[in-house]
């Protein structure tokens, strides 16, 4: 079965850069992982909460269209990021087979609906001393 990542950005991040992480991260997958897909949802805000209800909506279309050709689907976000992704898995109702949460700028309670709901099968954390 083909895996599908998906990656999408945290706040204050410019979309229309092509070395940003979410980018390097595609190409990196493109060049070492031939079998799988990837992609990202980039978008450009500077408040944390502000369209975040539209931003939801538009990435669960990319992870539908994943899951409708029936590949598993790994989502990684960064900061606000994982903020978003929270709120797709708790509103979309689809399995993702897992979450990559870099430097998260959310409540793991986020998450509880999807963990109790088993729409996400396993949840990654990564932080470093050095994040606020």
């Amino acid at each position: 079965m083909q895996t599908d990542f998906i990656f999408i950005n945290g706040i204050f991040t410019s979309p229309g850069r092509k070395d940003g992480w979410t980018d390097l991260a595609v190409a990196h997958v493109k060049q070492n992982y031939p079998t799988c897909y990837a992609e990202s949802f980039e978008y450009w805000t500077t408040a944390t909460r502000l369209g975040q209800r539209e931003r939801a909506m538009k990435f669960i279309g990319l992870v539908n269209r994943a899951k409708t050709r029936g590949h598993r689907v790994v989502l990684v976000g960064h900061s606000n990021g994982c903020a978003l992704i929270a709120d797709v898995v708790s509103l979309m109702g689809e399995t993702v087979d897992s979450v990559h949460l870099v430097s998260p700028a959310t409540r793991m309670s986020d998450f509880d609906a999807a963990i109790a709901e088993k729409t996400v099968e396993q949840i990654y954390i990564y932080g470093s001393k050095a994040d606020w």
